[in-house]
């Protein structure tokens, strides 16, 4: 019996799902976008067009999500890599010179790849004429450099392909029951805590260097002074909102680390009042996390879990304090290993996609762990780690996890994804390796001369050189690179969310909220669909016809909405390049406006998103006053008085008409 049997039937997806025509009509203003960046007539792409139209209304949603990407995908790994470009299978191919390349989106195509399958070195191969010997220029006087025509190229291919990648449709039962087998086979390849394993000399040094390095690392942390606090997710238990603070399971293992008394209770005093409380809870052994699915990509979903409360509970506090200590200015890796600003990593990634020549050992590349989280395993963070706080971290973990309705398993992983401690971890484990594998010994002397090595999650930046020496040690202790992903070739970076060729981004706007239909658009996909329409102008991409489809419909489906220029931060207006006020008073006329003579400015009533929140009522001083404090309220003087407050309903938002002050709107 498979674990996913009995499952509903709402998981369930058709072979051939009827598609909106909005997502094709999306897709056809893209490609005539790219045809007008270039310079050329939009005939050039008619053949590409048609054959859109046709793949669309035969093969359904699956085309757009599943077929169509394989394309880009196979163009991200050839960029990566350096190496030829191979046809996906499912696409007609044309033979051009040696090589083959798509017959959709050829034009394209023959701006990225010589004719031996290379892909172009604009100061060597220069713009190939064969494009415009089989295509009608719009502008003859138009111009583009060889570079920036590769580029534009890129980054329409991505935009086209990637468009509607990760569109939360409904995942099947096949999809989860991949995932499930997916996670108890990585787990069971996973050494045990007890496991004596036979390692290689180099191995065994850098294993020893990493264990002084996180040493270092963490020598001021006290993982028992510690503020615990809730996340924003869901809890395996089921509670939600205030309900969060109400301790119901003992844990021996949590307490003998932590206390329960110092860390379930706001001082000595609620103690003594909820002592009845205390001694009646559940007494629980071993801590149960459940796994869940969330929404990834067109290729299925990603499975994460869901902590139990008086776990999480310990788990945010312990993360905070890790996080910042590794934060910490002086400590060694201070600006190294990130976990709030990614703009390192990115502007990294970008240097040195224009930098990198996919030769030279002193290139900088981008890396991407596989599984990252799923391939840490307990016994490597016991051999990392010092005694203390690895027993704190293992105090605060669960031990099992229910895969699919009761079916439990022991984990060798330190923690699923859904952890609290899992991202912080795992930075520092995967930075510690990679520097320890590099240096032949840590010591004092040198402790100001380590490598660069650049961390945030399981995204890795470092020397090309020294990634050939710490890759073997890293799957040695089984952590696994995406290969696909791992940008070791030329003049293409990829980390933190940008996608980087030649200085350039290339970063395509993807599509995650469905659309509407003949409905009303929710406020959620309302604010998505702004952002979707504002990132289709940033930058360079310029995909205005595209970005006006999306506005159109957005007015059609909710109203009108202001213009502002790039330089507002108003998330429900469509933002335009050097706009002028006369093009922002235009957009105005249809909202009511006002003269507030107590603040001496107009005013316009406009709409604005909100979080949703719900009433709740306090059964316990205590509990209200804990709750407050560890949300890091300012409640003093009123505590006593307040029986009741409201609840913030994590990612879930609601329209709300107020009236928003001229300077907001005009800078």
């Amino acid at each position: 019996m498979h674990l996913c049997d009995g499952l509903e039937d709402c998981y369930m997806r058709s072979e051939k799902p009827e598609v909106d025509p909005f997502y094709t009509d999306l897709l056809i203003r893209l490609i005539r976008d790219t045809a007008d960046i270039l310079g050329l007539r939009v005939s050039s792409f008619e053949r590409d067009i048609k054959s859109l139209v046709e793949r669309v209304e035969s093969e359904g949603m699956q085309y757009l999500t599943v077929k169509l990407p394989r394309l880009a995908r196979e163009l991200d790994r050839s960029l990566a890599t350096g190496t030829p470009y191979l046809v996906p299978e499912g696409f007609k191919a044309r033979r051009y010179g040696t090589t083959k390349l798509p017959e959709f989106l050829r034009t394209l195509w023959l701006c990225v790849y010589t004719e031996t399958g290379e892909i172009k070195d604009s100061d060597r191969h220069g713009c190939d004429c064969r494009l415009y010997r089989s295509v009608t220029l719009r502008r003859p006087d138009a111009y583009m450099t060889n570079s920036d025509v590769q580029i534009t190229a890129v980054r329409a291919i991505r935009q086209i392909c990637y468009l509607v990648y990760k569109l939360r449709l409904p995942h099947t039962r096949e999809q989860r029951q991949e995932k499930i087998q997916e996670f108890i086979s990585i787990d069971q390849s996973l050494p045990r805590v007890e496991d004596e394993l036979t390692l290689q000399p180099s191995t065994k040094r850098a294993l020893n260097n990493a264990r002084t390095l996180v040493a270092w690392s963490l020598k001021g942390l006290n993982p028992y002074d510690i503020v615990p606090k809730h996340g924003p997710g869901a809890v395996a238990t089921g509670e939600k909102g205030p309900k969060k603070f109400h301790f119901k399971r003992f844990y021996e293992m949590l307490d003998n680390a932590f206390g329960y008394p110092e860390h379930m209770f706001f001082n000595y005093n609620h103690l003594c009042y909820g002592l009845g409380r205390m001694e009646n809870m559940e007494y629980r052994e071993h801590s149960f996390a459940r796994a869940t699915m969330v929404p990834k990509d067109s290729r299925g979903p990603r499975m994460i879990s869901m902590e139990p409360l008086e776990i999480q509970w310990i788990q945010q506090g312990l993360a905070h304090n890790i996080t910042r200590e590794i934060e910490r200015k002086g400590n060694i890796t201070s600006g190294f290993v990130n976990f709030t600003n990614q703009d390192v990593n990115r502007r990294l990634a970008r240097v040195a996609s224009l930098e990198s020549d996919g030769i030279n050992d002193d290139d900088v590349v981008t890396l991407d762990m596989k599984d990252a989280s799923d391939r840490v395993s307990l016994w490597l963070i016991k051999q990392l780690f010092s005694d203390e706080i690895y027993q704190k971290l293992v105090a605060c973990r669960s031990a099992y996890v229910d895969v699919h309705r009761g079916h439990c398993i022991e984990l060798r992983k330190f923690a699923s994804m859904g952890s609290a401690c899992c991202f912080p971890v795992e930075a520092l484990v995967f930075w510690a390796l990679a520097v320890g594998s590099v240096v032949h010994d840590v010591s004092g002397r040198n402790i100001r001369k380590l490598p660069e090595v650049y961390v945030f999650g399981d995204d890795l930046i470092a020397r090309r050189g020294d990634y050939v020496v710490f890759r073997p040690i890293f799957e040695d202790l089984f952590l696994r690179f995406n290969e696909e992903k791992c940008c070791v070739g030329a003049h293409f970076r990829e980390s933190c969310g940008i996608d980087a060729l030649k200085g350039a981004d290339v970063t395509p706007v993807r599509l995650k909220a469905r659309w509407c239909g003949d409905k009303k658009l929710s406020p959620t996909a309302l604010l998505s669909y702004i952002a979707y329409a504002n990132a289709l102008r940033r930058g360079d991409r310029d995909f205005s016809s595209t970005a006006n489809a999306i506005e159109d419909g957005i007015r059609e489906h909710f109203g009108p909405l202001p213009v502002v220029d790039a330089a507002v931060d108003f998330p429900t207006a469509f933002i335009r390049n050097n706009c002028s006020r006369t093009e922002t008073l235009e957009s105005l006329k249809p909202f009511k406006n006002r003269w507030n003579t107590d603040y001496d400015r107009y005013e316009w009533k406009l709409p604005v998103l909100v979080p949703c929140t719900f009433q709740y009522t306090q059964s316990s001083g205590w509990e209200n006053l804990y709750s407050l404090l560890a949300e890091r309220c300012d409640t003093f003087g009123f505590v006593e008085s307040r029986v009741s407050g409201e609840y913030t309903i994590p990612r879930i938002v609601k329209t709300r008409w107020t009236w928003i002050a001229d300077h907001q709107l005009f800078g």
